[in-house]
This record gives C-alpha cells, structure tokens and sequence, in this order.
C-alpha cells in the first residue's frame, strides 16, 4: 500500500493543549543527555553483542546535540569497548533473550583492564564539566545476576568520575550490592552525608534480581576537596586530569575522558578495576540507563522520577514489557 507525505511549510502551532512528540515518555522537550535503552523501538540495537568501538544509539542525541552544539552524530552517541581477553574463563558478554546487555566476569580468572564498557561521549562529559553545579537526574535499570563480594569498590555498575582516586571526585558512582538492607551500593546515597535532590531504589530482597535506581544531585563531590572539579587544577592529586562515565561491567577496560581545558586521553574511570578488586566484580544485566540535566529541562526529580519508575514497571515488571520474563546464560557457568 503506498501513501502521501504533506509538508506543511510555514505553519506554526502554539495551542499548549496538544502534546508534544517525543521519542520516549520519559523525554523532556529539552535538557535529555543519554538514554541508552537496547531494544528501544526508536532505534534499538541490531542483534548480538556489539562489536568493540561500536557507536550505539543515544535515543535522546538529539537534544544532547542542541546542548553542546555538536551536528556530527557521533559526538551523542556512546561507544562499546569490549576488550579481546574478556573471553574464556575471564568472562563472558551476551545479549539475552530480552535484549540485554550481560556482563559474567570472573570470580577466579578476571583479567585486569579487560572489562567491557559502555563510555559515554566526550562531549557530553565536557557540557557536565561546563555546568557542574546543574541540577541532574539519572536512573537505572538492571539486574544482578551474581552478588560482588560487598564492597564499594568492587562492582561498579555506573559512574561518572574523575580518573584518579575515582571515589574520591564524582557526579555519581552506583555499584551493586550483595547486602540484602541494602541491595545498592552508592556514594550518592543520603546516608553518606552527601546532599540529595533525590534517591530512590528498588529491588528484590535478595541481592539478586531486577534492580531500580534513580537520583537526581546538584553538583561534584569529592571526599577530601570541597567542590574540586575533575581536570580544573585546583587539585589534580585528588581528581585527576580527566573525567569520564560510563556503564562498565568488572575490571574496566580504560576509555576515553576529558579535561575542563578540553584534552581528551584515555582513563580508567571504574574503581573496580584496581588490582585488589579484580575478581570480585558482580555480573548483571544492563536494560536501560536515563540522564537529564535539570536544569535546562524545568523538571523536578520527582517529576522525572515518576515517569522513569512507571516506564520500567510496565517494561521489566510486566507481562508484555520488553524485559519481562527474561532469561541468560546462569554465571556459575564463568567460576
């Protein structure tokens, strides 16, 4: 059946009561930076892993574009690294039967540096170091699929952080957790005596299983230097030259980050991926990560929040949902 495209020219509407197209309900008109959701029906991944240097969609590039005033594509989009010794008895990444991104590293013969990552763009890591005391929201959706052994440091789910001393000097860094009090491990948790616009969690009792988590904050933080920014000078010992994010499974590969004056340079952004910590990484499931500044979008945390936790209900929770029902390769099966 063929049809007719019309292209109205020169007709502008401004009736409030009609809504706005968005590619995504948790999209605001303006302020998203990254949603990375693989079987997005806007543009979802193509089948299997993705190969390591691959560019993957970012649903919200468009506005993340019009943030930084970048037209290349490629300047919104993060990249996979997924290193060669990630293989073997070091460990496994598949896509589920849901569409998934899963992560099986090791707990006995993890290779140091050779966890697969997804690395957010420099660009965007320059427009947060531009604006570091705006307003920002993200939210997560995963599942563990084996417990880390517990400690802060030692599974790193995703983060955005200076590249030396990474705890020490972040926007936010989530691990998970083998605690059954408290299934996430998080330096943006209220409890560390760091202000929060926002934190909300969720998951099951166990360690194990589907996991939500969003929090919104409102600037940097370090642990030793209030308000040092990654790469401004004011203490590079602390914060490190450069800063990066991304979603990262066991000892990270290193990836690239960037400095406020605007040099780019391989680092590694995961504390995971220190030699004492190499095999007790957790394995999980990445299904969807969400960030949005704020401060440009007029949103409250609440605002956004509640969108975000009503979309993954009705698609990790829900009969029909796009991850519902999931199944993956058992871990054990990596020892």
């Amino acid at each position: 059946m063929t049809g007719k495209n019309l292209v109205l020219n020169g007709l502008s509407f401004n009736n409030a009561a009609l809504k706005y197209l968005r590619d995504d309900v948790v999209l605001p008109k303006q302020g998203a930076l990254m949603l990375i959701d693989p079987t997005h029906p806007a543009n979802a991944w193509a089948s299997g892993v993705p190969a390591d240097q691959a560019l993957l969609p970012n649903i919200a590039g468009s506005q993340l574009s019009a943030l930084t005033g970048s037209s290349a594509s490629t300047d919104t989009q993060p990249s996979m690294f997924k290193p060669v010794a990630f293989a073997g008895a070091a460990g496994l990444m598949e896509r589920t039967s849901k569409g998934g991104l899963h992560g099986v590293p090791s707990k006995v013969s993890a290779v140091q540096s050779s966890g697969p990552a997804i690395a957010f763009p420099t660009k965007l890591m320059a427009y947060i170091l531009a604006n570091p005391k705006h307003d920002y929201y993200m939210s997560l959706w995963a599942r563990v699929t084996r417990a880390p052994l517990d400690g802060f440091g030692n599974s790193t789910m995703v983060a955005i952080n200076g590249n030396a001393q990474q705890t020490n000097s972040y926007l936010f860094n989530v691990a998970a957790s083998s605690s059954t009090a408290a299934p996430w491990a998080t330096l943006n948790r209220p409890s560390a005596g760091v202000p929060r616009l926002g934190f909300h969690e969720d998951g099951t009792v166990a360690a194990l299983g589907n996991k939500f988590l969003s929090l919104a904050t409102d600037q940097w933080f370090t642990l030793t230097t209030t308000d040092a920014l990654p790469g401004d000078g004011t203490n590079p010992a602390v914060t490190g030259a450069q800063a990066g994010g991304g979603l990262t499974f066991g000892s990270t590969v290193q990836f690239p980050g960037i400095g406020t004056t605007g040099t780019v340079a391989n680092g590694t952004f995961n504390p995971a991926s220190s030699a004492s910590n190499v095999n007790k990484s957790d394995s999980h499931i990445i299904y969807r990560f969400y960030l949005e500044d704020l401060t440009v979008s007029g949103r409250t945390y609440a605002e956004v929040d509640a969108l975000s936790w009503a979309e993954y209900q009705r698609q990790v929770l829900t009969v029909g949902g796009r991850y519902y029902g999931d199944t993956f390769t058992n871990p054990t099966s990596i020892p």
